[in-house]
């Protein structure tokens, strides 16, 4: 595991501190690593309410920034590899039966390598029917596609890291 729970806090607290680092990351990622961005502004995400993806877009970016907390190792990316990762990602999370959003996700934790960013992503998209009024409205139909793609993400980010090391 390359990210854990005090790394994904520390870059929640960058983000939340410092009002410029969200667009100086969307720059870099753009510079970087443009399939990300296409990847995040793609298809699979137009079932997505405006605030789905309003909400799309920070949890990536808390990703992102988690990976730059670990010395920013170099990582190649294709269209390919990110297609690959989505396509599987869908695959055990259709093949899981449970009703519940949690339940379903249970797979990925049984061969989880970052296991900390699996649950803070489940943790981000969980719908709390007591939750204030305030706190994003998931959809049903835009959590599953939020958590594969953002999954999708951590899988071309992190394991090819985890290999390496």
């Amino acid at each position: 595991m390359l990210v854990n729970e005090t790394i994904i806090e520390q870059a929640i607290s960058q983000l939340e501190n410092d009002p410029d680092l969200a667009d100086a990351l969307l720059d870099e990622m753009e510079d970087s690593h443009p399939i990300i961005m296409a990847y995040l502004f793609s298809e699979s995400f137009q079932v997505l309410t405006q605030n789905e993806r309003e909400y799309l877009i920070p949890l990536a970016l808390i990703i992102y920034q988690s990976y730059r907390l670990i010395g920013k190792p170099a990582f190649e990316l294709s269209e390919e590899a990110i297609g690959q990762a989505e396509e599987q990602n869908w695959e055990i999370y259709s093949e899981n039966p449970a009703k519940t959003f949690r339940e379903r996700l249970n797979p990925f934790f049984e061969q989880a390598k970052e296991e900390d960013l699996l649950a803070f992503l489940e943790d981000a998209l969980t719908i709390d029917d007591d939750a204030p009024e305030e706190d994003i409205e998931l959809t049903k139909e835009g959590r599953d596609p939020i958590f594969i793609g953002l999954k999708t993400l951590v899988d071309v980010i992190f394991l090819p890291l985890a290999a390496a090391s």
